[in-house]
This record gives structure tokens, C-alpha cells and sequence, in this order.
């Protein structure tokens, strides 16, 4: 029920479409505007989807984001930079892990990249064939990043990009046969930029 108290001009609670209340000792009145449902199940699969990337960007945060990201940025951390690039997956219920970018700029990455993941070997072995000339530099980081989908565990590793050989980068993470990896290839010029994030997957094997 509204009580208003007519000395003071004073309205509390809600009169028809009005709502009244204090602010630092200041009465003030405004329109009654009706809560939505915060719970639809749009909302919830956002939820979802921002708390998984967060998972990943919590998982790579101290390995890969802090130390590659190429320069900080005003009021932006490198997790919330991450964040931030991969608000289409978050926000598109059709974007999968494919969407997901470590890093987004351009500095070229590789031509060409193929995975093996055999869980008696206990890594998974990218060997890549890194693009040379123009911006790219032999001291330029490739990193690897390897997400496994079935146990939620995470993995990743680096070298430098090179002359262009092609150049084997092994990552250790946790896997077995028929558990769904998703593999990511970037790049970083510490202090200078990064590179876009290529895309992979397999299904590992005995």
C-alpha cells in the first residue's frame, strides 16, 4: 500500500502508475515500470554461453592472455579483452567452439595446419606451415591452444614462427580416444599485435 505523508510532499511505494521514494534524503517520483522475466530460456542460454567463455578465458588467462596480448589496453584487461572478441559466441545460439578467438588482429598466422591427437602419446602435435613476409617476423609466437570438449580440460604451447619451415608444436592435455578437441592457432609480437585465430578439431584416437 502507498503511504503519503501531506506536510512533507512525501510518497512511498506505488500510487496507480507512480512510484515514489528517497534518494540521499531527496523524495523523488517515477513512473512504474513492471519487471521482466529475468529467467526466459533465451536469457538462460546466454547465461550458459558467458559462463563458458569465461571458463576458457579463466583457464588461459595466466598462460596465453596476459603474457601474448599484444599492448594493455585503457580499463580493459587481457580477460576482458577476450571477453569482449567473443561476444558473438555468447550472444548467437548457433556459434560453436569454431567461433571462439584467442586473440583477433592481423598478424599472419600459418597456411597451412594439421593435428594428430593419439591419447597414448598424451599431447596433441599441430604441425604448421607459418606465413612469412610482410608483417610476419621469425621472432613472431605461434600458440597453440587446445580445448577438450569432453573433460573440460585445457592445454596450450608456443615456438617461433621461423623462415617458414613448417614447425611441430606439441601441447599436453589431458584426452582419450573419442574425446572432441577443438584447436586453436595464433599469434603474437609481445608489446606490438596479435595475430586472428585459425580453427580445428578431431576426435582422438587409441
Amino acid at each position: 500500500m502507498a503511504i503519503t505523508n501531506i506536510v512533507s510532499g512525501e510518497l512511498r511505494n506505488k500510487v496507480g502508475a507512480l512510484v515514489g521514494a528517497k534518494w540521499k534524503g531527496i523524495s523523488y517520483v517515477r513512473a512504474y515500470v513492471k519487471q521482466k522475466d529475468a529467467n526466459t530460456g533465451a536469457q538462460r542460454a546466454v547465461r550458459d554461453r558467458f559462463g563458458r567463455i569465461a571458463l576458457f578465458g579463466s583457464a588461459i588467462n595466466e598462460g596465453v592472455l596476459k603474457p601474448y596480448q599484444a599492448k594493455a589496453l585503457r580499463n580493459l584487461s587481457p580477460f576482458n579483452r577476450f571477453i569482449k572478441i567473443n561476444r558473438e559466441f555468447i550472444a548467437d545460439p548457433a556459434a560453436g567452439y569454431w567461433n571462439i578467438r584467442i586473440f583477433s588482429g592481423n598478424l599472419p598466422v600459418a597456411e597451412e595446419m594439421s593435428v594428430t591427437a593419439s591419447a597414448m602419446s598424451g599431447t596433441v602435435e599441430l604441425l604448421v606451415t607459418p606465413l612469412c613476409g610482410g608483417s610476419a617476423h621469425r621472432h613472431d609466437t605461434l600458440i597453440a591452444v587446445v580445448y577438450n570438449e569432453t573433460s573440460d580440460t585445457y592445454g596450450w604451447n608456443t615456438i617461433d614462427r621461423g623462415t617458414g619451415d613448417p614447425v611441430a608444436i606439441a601441447v599436453p592435455v589431458f584426452f582419450r580416444e573419442g574425446d572432441v578437441l577443438n584447436i586453436y592457432l595464433t599469434a603474437s609480437r609481445k608489446g606490438s599485435c596479435n595475430g586472428y585465430t585459425l580453427y580445428t578439431d578431431t576426435i582422438a584416437s587409441a
